[in-house]
């Protein structure tokens, strides 16, 4: 029994250890999912200003993704099962560099457009990371997903308390101070784009989380989750 616990310990060590580069991946999405929201809020005075919102239009900059989460989230899982898990967050981390390059124009309709598509592409990485989590790091599901959380709450904390300083102290104006956000996106692009592949686990994954998706329509304590949030 002690042998059979030890040859599975050292085969999980050997899994994390070869899933390096997933890791650095994951991390590095993690830092893209939540400094270009957190970011808006700190120069929504300027941005308003600079375009002539109103209230309401104000209130939608950071409304909007949060409506964007909502209507794609449900569908990640089927576009990963059709296309695979790598390839739909490359997609994912180009749309959001898309993006974030066109709301930093100043106009409105750019600013809006590019609002859309930036939470398009943070849903269907909110859904998929979890998956791959699960996929790749059966037995360390804990500690990768405590690095995910981590890193993407720690980089929006410091883009929102960043956010004027770069605007103002430095000069890049709000819309240098929202556009560069998109380096960390160029970053993580580059480095995923080499763990691109279609294999039969990710179809696996994604159809098994399709299943699940389906089953929560049926189940109380989803609901009861759902009322309380």
């Amino acid at each position: 029994m002690t042998v059979h616990s030890d040859a599975k310990l050292t085969a999980s060590k050997q899994s994390f250890s070869l899933g390096w580069p997933i890791i650095i991946g994951v991390v590095l999405i993690s830092l893209t999912m939540r400094s270009p929201l957190t970011s808006v809020g700190p120069l929504s005075g300027s941005i308003r200003e600079s375009l002539e919102l109103s209230n309401t239009a104000t209130g939608l900059l950071t409304t909007l993704p949060l409506l964007a989460f909502a209507f794609l989230s449900p569908f990640a899982p089927i576009l990963a099962r059709r296309f695979g898990m790598e390839r739909i967050m490359l997609y994912a981390l180009i749309l959001l560099m898309f993006g974030i390059a066109i709301r930093t124009l100043p106009a409105i309709i750019p600013m809006f457009a590019g609002i859309i598509l930036l939470g398009l592409a943070i849903a269907v990485c909110n859904v998929l990371i979890p998956s791959l989590i699960k996929r790749d790091f059966p037995r360390k599901v804990g500690l990768m997903t405590g690095m995910y959380s981590v890193s993407m709450d720690l980089c929006g904390a410091i883009a929102s308390g960043v956010s004027i300083p770069l605007a103002h102290n430095l000069g890049l104006g709000w819309n240098g101070a929202l556009g560069i956000w998109g380096l960390p996106v160029l970053i993580a692009t580059l480095f995923w784009l080499p763990q691109v592949r279609v294999s039969q686990a990710s179809v696996g994954l994604a159809s098994s989380s399709v299943s699940v998706r389906r089953s929560l329509w049926r189940s109380p304590l989803a609901w009861t989750i759902t009322l309380f949030m």
